[in-house]
Order: structure tokens, then sequence, then C-alpha cells
């Protein structure tokens, strides 16, 4: 048995060291895995300035090779893209190589590559303006006015954008909803119009893009005129006849209020045992705590005859 062993042992032993570096080989080729992130190309603005290359959405394509519990723990807040902008001038487009670096944890224990390896980009030098807010409400609630004028919180933005779309602006308006309810407080979002009253937002920068509506608002007050009933006593079988100068009093409140309102009463005039006739100024008794009457009161002149 011995002399079968020793039988062209070197060989022999060369195909075991061999079949052990394969299998560690094999088994460290199953723990390798692979992944791809899309990372978005961001290149931040310049003052003065807006990116018009790259377009928005568009993503570089990374992928990630290397041990499999790496791999799977890693995502795009591990990756970083690096584009150097600060030498490019403006208004003109020049390709960036794309540069990809990984956080220090996973720094060469991770293989990456990725695609495109450039991308173009270019500055467009935008012209400023600083522009009023005009207010638009979008509702005009029955029976409520303004006890103040409304306002907005600033009163105005700065608008930038490329030389072609700042010349055809025509106003920056702020619309509000206005609630039934004594004050308003909104933050809107300002919406930017060219000449035609189309929306050129998307073409243009806003600083700040958001501004505060702010009004004082009341039941409007209207007014109609009311008949006068006078209330009065006259002895027992006496015929009464009742002149009221003036015959309508003008009452002033809410419309909800005086849509109930037909008629106003006086307060109590009472003609004495063996008396003809008695003639009276008499209050307005006040319909509603809202409303308010003009005149206050009336000429009345109370007289009986007797029944016939």
């Amino acid at each position: 048995m011995l002399p079968l062993f020793r039988h062209n042992w070197p060989i022999k032993l060369a195909s075991l060291v061999t079949a052990i570096v394969l299998a560690v080989f094999v088994r460290r080729q199953q723990d390798t895995i692979s992944t791809t992130l899309f990372l978005p190309v961001n290149v931040p603005p310049r003052p003065g300035y807006r990116v018009a290359e790259p377009a928005p959405g568009t993503f570089v394509r990374v992928n990630v090779d290397g041990p499999a519990e790496l791999v799977r723990a890693v995502d795009n807040d591990d990756i970083k893209l690096v584009l150097e902008t600060q030498t490019i001038g403006p208004n003109r487009s020049v390709s960036v190589p794309v540069e990809v670096q990984l956080t220090e944890r996973y720094r060469d224990r991770l293989v990456l590559s990725w695609w495109p390896r450039s991308v173009p980009v270019r500055f467009i030098s935008d012209i400023s303006r600083t522009m009023q807010v005009e207010l638009t409400a979008i509702n005009q609630p029955q029976g409520w006015e303004y006890a103040e004028a409304p306002r907005v919180e600033p009163a105005s933005v700065r608008v930038s954008g490329p030389a072609n779309v700042m010349a055809q602006l025509g106003s920056v308006t702020a619309s509000f909803a206005r609630e039934l309810q004594p004050r308003l407080e909104e933050l809107v979002t300002v919406q930017v119009l060219d000449r035609q009253g189309r929306d050129v937002g998307d073409l243009v920068q806003v600083e700040p893009l958001q501004v505060r509506v702010l009004a004082v608002q009341r039941q409007a007050v209207v007014s109609k005129p009311v008949p006068v009933q006078p209330i009065f006593v006259v002895p027992p079988g006496q015929v009464p006849v009742v002149t009221v100068n003036p015959p309508y009093v003008q009452v002033s409140g809410s419309e909800d209020e005086l849509a109930r309102l037909y008629f106003v009463e006086t307060q109590l005039l009472v003609l004495p045992q063996r008396q003809k006739q008695v003639e009276r100024d008499v209050a307005i008794i006040r319909p509603g705590a809202g409303l308010t009457v003009q005149p206050s009161q009336v000429h009345v002149t109370l007289r009986v005859k007797s029944a016939p």
C-alpha cells in the first residue's frame, strides 16, 4: 500500500495543491456579486448663471463589484460623483470628465465601473429683475369685504433667467383663497407669467419662491328700506288712525340678517282716556345687535274716532 502512495508522489502533491487553490478561487467567485446603481448628475448653479446642460434627469450608471455582504450594503449615499466645473465659462458646452468616489469604508474593497465617462456642461448667463407681486383672489365670498387691503410679504421678488425669456415677462402673481374668516394668513407659491399670460416658471428662477398673503375681512354691510310698524294702545271701542313719518327707515347690516327682516317696531305709544290725539317722536326698537337704524326715531301721530 505504501509503495502505491510513493509512486509519482511529486505529481500527486502538485495535483492536491492545485485542487485546493481552485477550490478557494471558486469559493471566492461564488461570494462575489455585482449590482448597478444610477446616480443623478447635479451640477450646482453659479451666481448669475443657470445650468443649461446637463438636462434634468441625467444619470450616471455605476456598476459595483465585490464581496456579497459589501455590495448588498452599499447605496447611492456611499458613492459620490465629482465634476470639476469651476473653470467653465458661460454660454459654451464643455465635456467634463465624471469621477466616481466611494466612501472611506468601502474604498479599496469594491470595484467600480461607470458610464458615461463624461457629460456636457453649459452655463448660461442670466438677467435679473425685481418684480412686484400682484395679488389675485381665486374666489369672492358673498357677503364679505376687506376691512384692510390685502398685502403680501415680501412685496417683490427677484426673477432671473435667459434674456429672451426675461424680455417677455409680464407679471408675478400670488393667487390665494378667501376663507370665511376675519383674518387671512396664507403661504403662497408665486407664478411667473409672460405678456400672453403663459406660465414661464420652469424657465426662470425666483427668489423667494413663496410669499405670505395677509388680509383682514369683515362681513359686508348693506342696507335696505324697512317699513315702520308702530306699537300703540287706544281706549276700548275707539278706532285708531295712525300716521308715521317717515314710514320707512334705512336698516344696515349683513345680508343674512337683512334677508330675514321685514319691518321694525317702535316703542309703545299709549293714548290716554278721554284724549282724542297724541303726537310724539318715538324711538325705533333695534331689530338686532348687528344692525343699525337710520333715523333712530320717527314721528307718530295717533288719533281715534268713534266706532260706527
